[in-house]
């Protein structure tokens, strides 16, 4: 919660005043994740070690991806020396900074610095097969990322012409320089559609995602802040992953069940909103377990329930549903309500002909000041349904 004071300070004096911070978002069983971070370890970062870690511990983020440009960083033992293992546990990655495919993050990679650049992944003269290759050597139980892919035009999804209607790349390996390589077989687990860096591309990435998932691919949507310096500060969009009730303190979480619950999909994007969702299972009446694919084959609509929180100082607008790419449903939220409770309860949604997946958005409002002078969307990652009960999700006929 925030409330302004008044200071006067005089010239050659101090004021202190005693604050105390309540946590008024309910995030049990949630751990709070910036997988897209910059230091002085990279080119076009000023940023200290000392100060990137000091910025992270203040602004929530419990697991920070070191994610430097071409350089493996380690965070651990300045956080150790910081004593800030309370609050924070870090991960070595870095992001693999391409000038044919694009950025790629990876994690987690384990540094050694008798190599150059810790032993990051080299990309020169290597196709993007080469390189998510190598990369899931190099950390068999890792995350790929691709990061911020319509930013730039050498990023991933415009150097390979990717077309959100059909979820499949247009361009073939032979257009940008590698015969031979499937453009639409390109290995990677999570896409970073919320980059507070890159906030002008977040809707078509958002469609991207979108159209990806309808294609029947299962790629995880994360939002991350890039962060460079101050200025775009640590967990400015952020990704939340579900570990479970009592396994959520940074100090003693499991890195591997998080990264395997990222890749499965149990994860929201927060931008100042916490937004949560589940099916409700028709043969239990319960909510579906997050990455489980529920049977509603002999149903003709599914029930969503829906938990939507905000800080008060974050306005919202609307809640959307999206039925596989089309949003279905939009209702009003409030933008003058300050509770940290915006919307809680169900909705009714006719299911498609084919196996699909619903996502739940939330608009914010204007501004969110003094934290988010342009907030973006809050929204879930996919949550899929089986409807033609067999076993299987496959929204695309193979």
């Amino acid at each position: 919660a925030y409330s302004a004071t008044a200071v006067s300070v005089v010239a050659d004096s101090s004021v202190e005043l005693a604050v105390v911070l309540t946590r008024v978002v309910d995030t049990d069983g949630w751990i709070s994740v910036d997988p897209h971070l910059h230091t002085e370890m990279s080119l076009d970062s000023k940023l200290t070690l000392r100060d990137r870690i000091a910025s992270i511990a203040a602004e929530g983020v419990e697991i920070p991806v070191a994610t430097d440009h071409d350089f493996v960083t380690d965070y651990a033992p300045l956080i150790a020396e910081m004593n800030l293992g309370a609050w924070l546990k870090a991960r070595s990655g870095a992001e693999t900074s391409s000038n044919i495919i694009g950025h790629v993050n990876s994690w987690p990679l384990t540094p050694d610095y008798s190599l150059a650049a810790g032993g990051a992944i080299a990309w020169y003269d290597k196709g993007p097969d080469e390189v998510f290759a190598e990369m899931r050597a190099a950390s068999a139980n890792g995350v790929i990322q691709v990061n911020h892919p319509r930013h730039e035009s050498t990023d991933l999804f415009n150097v390979i012409d990717f077309d959100a209607a059909t979820g499949t790349a247009l361009a073939s390996g032979s257009d940008i320089g590698f015969p031979g390589t499937n453009l639409n077989t390109l290995d990677f687990d999570a896409l970073e559609v919320a980059n507070s860096f890159a906030n002008e591309a977040f809707s078509t990435v958002f469609a991207d995602w979108l159209g990806l998932t309808a294609s029947g691919r299962v790629v995880t949507a994360t939002g991350s802040s890039d962060s460079h310096k101050n200025k775009v500060y640590a967990g400015e969009a952020r990704t939340f992953v579900y570990v479970g009730i009592g396994n959520d303190e940074p100090a003693s979480v499991d890195l591997e069940a998080v990264d395997a619950a990222l890749i499965a999909g149990k994860a929201v994007v927060a931008q100042g909103a916490f937004v949560t969702a589940a099916i409700i299972d028709p043969s239990t009446g319960l909510a579906a377990p997050l990455g489980t694919v529920p049977d509603l084959s002999g149903q003709s609509d599914l029930e969503v329930e829906v938990l939507v929180q905000a800080p008060p100082w974050m306005p919202l607008s609307a809640l959307q549903i999206y039925s596989g790419r089309n949003m279905v449903e939009e209702i009003p939220i409030d933008a003058n309500e300050t509770a940290v409770i915006r919307y809680a309860g169900r909705r009714t949604i006719a299911l498609e002909n084919i196996d699909s997946f619903i996502v739940v958005r939330v608009e914010p409002g204007d501004r969110a000041d003094p934290v988010i002078e342009a907030p973006k969307p809050s929204f879930t990652n996919a949550l899929r349904y089986d409807r033609d009960g067999d076993g299987a999700w496959q929204p695309v006929p193979m």
